[in-house]
């Protein structure tokens, strides 16, 4: 475990890229290998198949694999660890997980990064010489028919923004190869708990099991633990050793997970009996401080146990609780007029308890620092800098209440992302469409530019969305890009018509208020025209790829026109306009209307 953390990292992206003069690939030929170590790790062993598969794309050669301990080949692409490649330092301290490394030396290529930069190394090399691009899944660009391929000159350094960046959409989520592709990684694979990360702590003391005999570690409500025991000093030190004992044995079953998440319920509830009020009330209105104080307790008894009977476990694991509603409040003091933090005792500072920062109750149609709703937000963000070097953040990218209706967000994730950095982060995760099989409302551009932004705040988003059209639509990118940008003009026009503010991810979009039906009757009618100019592709596959990136986006106009201006349409032409956009949600594989409810209550509610 050792260097696991969730520290932040000083991303660089140096690029040093020239063309020689030598050739690399001459009339369809080469006699370069892949050399991996002589016992590779999987990474390594996933980084060489990702290179061989792409570089038969574009080339139609099939690079063979050695492994070290024999005869050393005179051309070759090193991958990992390899003798070949001691020469380049990858300190983890540096690179972290994801960071990588790519050099010429003479006439060949070393790759290397930390367990995972291996493979983006593998990514970068494939960028510089054949301009390889993962945009989704199923859009890729790529040079094909490569019959010669040049040799570069590459001095690459290239290092995340955020340590961990971690995938938000479950179509990332569950495919593998493209959270591979898009350089993230699974937030379980850091951080655990009882029940999983999230919303746990009653799953490592259940009430059902504790509350009667002990009422006291709960709220008076029920809907949270009260971390001060109401005051009862007994029942507080009987609540430390349950907490501390039942995260022992989770550190039993899964002794190499580095942090282990603490997490309240999910809802805006904080215990008010006169315990925690009077803590609440000494830290300047923050309830965080008995959620930092009952955690740093548990912590120093969970180190006893380390010190004790634990020792073999011990590998340095953090305990994590959520800055999030009623704990988004730091407990520290704020100097108004100096715009800075004081602490305000030693009591909640935090040791090996990192705090996770989220608040759905912000504006994302804006960046975190502007507006009157953002900027307390970020004010307590950069405050929690004052009680801890580790913290992660949790932003939000969606409307959570429709999943068919394009949320406003774009021109906000940049800001937002460099604001984060800013302050730390080491880990970033950017909830959106989590429990569906496919996205509309331009989602799957919006997940390409927030995976790229996550690993360089600084892309230039502009240049990443033209890429993203070039690639997604083919012949017909200029038209579906003309949508979009009159989208990005409309989304202004919605937030001066009051979408945005106080928890606008929620906010309810099918309002006549928020739509033109001329404009998207347009939409709909370029989108149908892109469609027939896709079909003139030669390419079958690529064919495919195309028709389903557009009817994928129409689904979410025709929604709008079935749904917004219901009222307007006679019954036969309600019907039709029903029918043709259940046809397009369906065909593009939706599978939720909104979070945890699944598109067939849409149907059924329409009658289709």
């Amino acid at each position: 475990m050792e260097g696991k953390n969730f520290g932040a990292i000083a991303g660089r992206h140096d690029f040093k890229v020239q063309q020689l003069d030598k050739k690399m690939v001459s009339a369809g030929k080469t006699d370069y290998v892949i050399l991996l170590p002589e016992q590779p790790t999987w990474q390594e062993e996933y980084a060489a198949r990702e290179l061989q598969y792409f570089f038969e794309l574009a080339t139609g050669i099939g690079l063979p694999t050695l492994r070290e301990g024999g005869q050393i080949p005179v051309h070759f692409i090193s991958v990992g660890n390899t003798r070949a490649a001691e020469k380049v330092c990858v300190e983890r301290s540096v690179f972290g997980e994801s960071g990588c490394r790519v050099l010429t030396d003479g006439e060949n290529y070393l790759l290397k990064g930390g367990e995972y930069g291996v493979i983006y190394a593998v990514y970068d090399l494939l960028g510089c010489i054949l301009g390889l691009e993962i945009f989704s899944a199923k859009t890729i660009s790529l040079r094909r028919n490569v019959k010669d391929l040049c040799l570069y000159a590459l001095d690459i350094t290239d290092i995340p923004d955020f340590r961990f960046r971690s995938p938000s959409h479950r179509y990332i989520k569950k495919n593998e190869t493209l959270k591979h592709r898009f350089r993230m990684l699974e937030l379980e694979k850091m951080l655990g708990g009882e029940g999983g990360p999230y919303h746990n702590n009653f799953n490592f003391v259940p009430p059902e099991k504790f509350r009667e005999k002990h009422p006291y570690w709960y709220s008076d409500d029920g809907c949270q633990m009260c971390y001060t025991a109401h005051g009862d000093e007994k029942e507080l030190e009987l609540l430390v050793e349950e907490a501390a004992a039942a995260i022992c044995r989770y550190i039993r079953s899964d002794p190499d997970m580095p942090y282990i998440a603490f997490n309240h319920q999910d809802n805006f509830e904080w215990c008010t009996c006169p315990a925690c009020t009077a803590l609440k009330e000494k830290y300047g209105g923050a309830n965080s401080a008995s959620a930092a104080i009952f955690l740093n307790r548990v912590r120093r008894k969970i180190q006893e146990w380390f010190d004790g009977e634990g020792k073999a476990f011990d590998k340095g694991q953090k305990l994590v609780f959520f800055a999030y509603h009623g704990t988004n409040k730091p407990p520290v003091c704020y100097n108004e007029t100096s715009d800075t933090f004081e602490l305000i005792d030693s009591e909640v500072v935090l040791k090996n308890v990192i705090p996770w920062f989220a608040e759905t109750n912000a504006d994302y149609t804006c960046p975190l620092t502007e507006g009157e709703v953002n900027l307390p937000v970020a004010r307590n963000m950069r405050g929690w800098k004052l009680l801890s070097d580790e913290f992660l953040f949790w932003t939000y990218g969606t409307n959570f209440s429709n999943y068919l209706a394009p949320y406003y967000s774009f021109q906000a994730t940049q800001d937002t992302y460099r604001f984060a950095k800013e302050q730390g982060a080491g880990m970033i995760f950017d909830e959106c469409q989590i429990d569906t099989e496919a996205c509309t409302g331009w989602e799957e551009l919006k997940a390409y530019v927030s995976r790229k932004l996550a690993w360089n705040t600084e892309e230039d988003t502009k240049q990443l969305t033209e890429d993203f059209f070039r690639a997604s639509y083919g012949c017909a990118w200029e038209r579906m890009l003309k949508v979009f940008r009159e989208y990005l003009d409309w989304g202004r026009e919605q937030v001066l018509r009051g979408f945005s503010g106080f928890r606008s991810e929620f906010i309810d979009p099918v309002y006549k208020l928020y739509w033109s039906r001329e404009m998207l009757e347009r939409w709909d009618a370029e989108m149908s025209g892109a469609l027939q100019d896709v079909q003139q592709e030669k390419d079958e596959k690529q064919r495919s790829v195309l028709t389903r990136n557009i009817v994928l986006e129409r689904a979410s106009v025709r929604y709008l026109l079935a749904s917004v201006f219901a009222d307007d349409m006679a019954a036969a032409d309600l019907q039709k306009a029903r029918e043709a956009a259940k046809k397009d949600i369906t065909d593009s594989g939706i599978t939720n209307f909104c979070e945890r409810h699944p598109i067939g209550e849409l149907f059924e509610k329409w009658g289709v």
